[in-house]
């Protein structure tokens, strides 16, 4: 999203942000229950869910006038340092019986010096720089060819393509049994694109937002997370799971928001 603004590209870039919040719960999480249901007994996934909300609609605040302006972007920079801040203190009263401080447990490196993590953390970072910037020269290109917003161009391959970790990992969690993680990695991944990635483009190069953002794009977000939500704390009298019934519904109203954007940018 920053390569994206600073290419200005700024649909690609709120489009990357929106697109992978709804490919998160659309295509991961329900590609993820239709492999294995997933069962929601998490403290913590039942507290950040709220979180989550409270972000979406912060930014539905600010947006409002179809702008993402530079205080816009230092408002949900400082409400995701708020975040992080929060999180780090509450963590430290999290019991250790919770399933999901158990389940991460379980995934830590096991005698990894600090110098090794760093050089991987380092590569990482570097392919991933790397990656982004072909990713962005891509669709710019893409979209010039198709004739299409960078938006839509921000909302489907973008935004499934930068959701592909978030598919991998939660799927490997689903089947290893771990479902508090395949879903938290979802909700921390919602939470961070809304506040985080949403604040590059204004702080970098703030623009004026197609008003498919707030009409189309936003509310179905919000769909996606209203299901998610009811799925984690209690939906059709099965509390805190998403089977596969809700994991067909959600990546058939995935797969149906993906060929809406495509008729409805007159790609065929």
């Amino acid at each position: 999203s920053a390569l994206a603004a600073w290419r200005d590209a700024g649909g690609i870039a709120v489009g990357n942000a929106i697109g992978s919040n709804i490919a998160n719960i659309g295509l991961v999480l329900g590609a993820t229950a239709l492999i294995r249901p997933l069962r929601v007994d998490s403290r913590i996934i039942r507290r950040e869910l709220p979180l989550m909300f409270a972000a979406m609609f912060l930014v539905l605040a600010l947006i409002r006038d179809e702008r993402l302006s530079r205080p816009d972007g230092l408002i949900l920079a400082l409400a995701m340092t708020a975040v992080i801040v929060w999180l780090l203190r509450l963590s430290r009263g999290t019991p250790e019986a919770d399933l999901l401080v158990s389940e991460i447990e379980r995934e830590l490196p096991v005698g990894m010096s600090t110098a090794r993590a760093l050089v991987w953390l380092v590569l990482g970072l570097a392919l991933m720089l790397g990656g982004s910037h072909v990713l962005v020269r891509g669709a710019v290109g893409i979209a010039t060819a198709l004739g299409v917003s960078d938006l839509v161009i921000g909302l489907t391959i973008v935004a499934v393509g930068t959701s592909l970790p978030e598919l991998a990992a939660s799927v490997m969690s689903a089947l290893k049994g771990e479902a508090e993680m395949a879903i938290g990695n979802i909700i921390g991944s919602n939470i961070f694109n809304s506040l985080a990635v949403l604040a590059l483009p204004g702080l970098i190069r703030p623009a004026t937002l197609d008003p498919a953002v707030l009409g189309r794009d936003f509310p179905i977000m919000l769909l996606f997370s209203l299901v998610l939500l009811l799925g984690a704390r209690g939906f059709r009298g099965r509390p805190g799971r998403l089977c596969r019934s809700d994991g067909s519904l959600l990546l058939t109203g995935f797969i149906a928001y993906q060929l809406f954007l495509y008729y409805d940018a007159g790609s065929l």
